[in-house]
């Protein structure tokens, strides 16, 4: 399967594969299975185990949605991933994606609900009385109206990372963790991938190392930058945990008035998982991945999740229950970079998801295989070039 290349030197042999992916969080694991499946040999490398708390690929729970703010390829992707996140599920044996229905919550005239409303994807419009009758865990504000999706649900993040790796590795993919990519060198053969594993020559890299990604291709000065995020749960007040379950409490994103907040229900016991966004919570910009997880969370960054919780849930206790930090890759533009740049034809770069991309990993995988094996796919990456940024100051 990996067929031996010869030797360099006396001791380290050369592996030949038609694929390496250099990263294995939610699009690198998705990658890898896709690359797996088509019949190619794969290798797949990371310096942690799959389902990590390092990356961008953790938090127990994230949010499943097709009725979305972003352009129409984001909504292609969303529908592409449904189908084989329930393809993942059957093959692996492992619930992956729980359906409890999904609220936009919005200004009736804003251009988030106008947005969401051009998807094409079904729902069902609850005005402000409707909403409050239907779902009193929300307290909306002014002229909120609710978007409600049946589609939408709850994605287990590192059920499914683990999944789509043992999966690859079902098919045949060689899976190595524990070992860091050290360096990509390309040329007429290939790239030569050194790590700490050892050296391995693929014809095509699916470079999928979350906010690493920048790093490993500096010559292509790819604008990608780590940012934190810290993940909060928060405990529903005395007698109403019933009501912030999935049965009863679907996950939500809100963007009304001030607030610019989403939720996910209490899942496994650990609470309601809230987040917010925008001018209200402010991020920090890391310099370095590794700083994320050198200190824990701290108040004035889990504060304006409990103000939003304050004002907006009041069914939650607005204390913060725990937290834990998370990071994403963050481009000027907010969208994914998904492609093949012009200065790296054997590389296909995947990152910059910005804490939106979960949703979409899946057929994300499937594009980027494709994009390997036969430099073309049916899903539309247009938008996400790599080459798009251009002459940067």
């Amino acid at each position: 399967m990996d067929g031996a290349d010869g030797a360099r030197g006396a001791v380290l042999m050369v592996r030949r594969y038609d694929v390496a992916v250099v990263g294995l969080g939610a699009m690198g694991a998705m990658a890898a299975w896709q690359a797996a499946r088509s019949g190619a040999t794969v290798i797949g490398l990371d310096r942690f185990t799959p389902g990590h708390k390092r990356g961008s690929s953790h938090g127990g729970s994230r949010i499943f949605r097709m009725l979305l703010f972003e352009d129409a390829p984001y909504v292609s992707f969303a529908r592409a991933s449904l189908g084989l996140y329930r393809e993942l599920e059957a093959r692996s044996g492992t619930g992956l994606l729980d359906r409890c229905g999904g609220l936009l919550i919005g200004s009736r005239d804003g251009p988030a609900v106008a947005a969401a409303r051009r998807t094409g994807v079904p729902y069902e419009e609850l005005d402000g009385d409707a909403l409050r009758a239907r779902f009193p865990q929300h307290a909306p504000a002014g002229d909120d109206v609710g978007l409600y999706e049946p589609t939408a649900g709850v994605i287990r993040p590192e059920a499914a990372v683990r999944a789509a790796v043992a999966e690859a590795a079902a098919l045949g993919a060689r899976i190595e963790t524990g070992t860091r990519c050290l360096s990509l060198a390309q040329d007429d053969r290939g790239t030569t991938i050194t790590s700490d594993s050892g050296v391995h020559l693929a014809r095509t890299v699916i470079l999928a190392a979350g906010c690493w990604t920048a790093g490993l291709l500096p010559e292509l000065a790819l604008p990608i930058r780590p940012q934190r995020s810290v993940l909060s749960w928060f405990r529903p007040a005395e007698g109403a945990a019933a009501d912030h379950g999935p049965g009863r409490f679907p996950v939500f994103v809100r963007r009304s008035g001030q607030w610019q907040g989403w939720g996910i229900p209490d899942v496994d016991g650990s609470g309601v998982k809230v987040g917010v966004s925008g001018p209200a919570s402010p991020k920090r910009w890391l310099t370095r991945p590794e700083e994320n997880w050198a200190t824990p969370p701290s108040g004035a960054e889990t504060d304006p999740v409990a103000a939003f919780v304050r004002s907006a849930l009041p069914g939650l206790r607005p204390a913060v229950a725990s937290s834990r930090a998370c990071m994403d890759g963050r481009t000027p533009d907010g969208h994914f970079v998904l492609g093949i740049p012009a200065g790296r034809p054997g590389t296909v770069v995947c990152g910059g998801f910005a804490g939106h991309g979960f949703k979409h990993a899946p057929a994300v995988g499937l594009a980027a295989a494709q994009l390997a094996l036969e430099a073309a796919t049916e899903l539309p990456v247009g938008a996400f070039s790599p080459d798009r940024f251009g002459e940067r100051s």
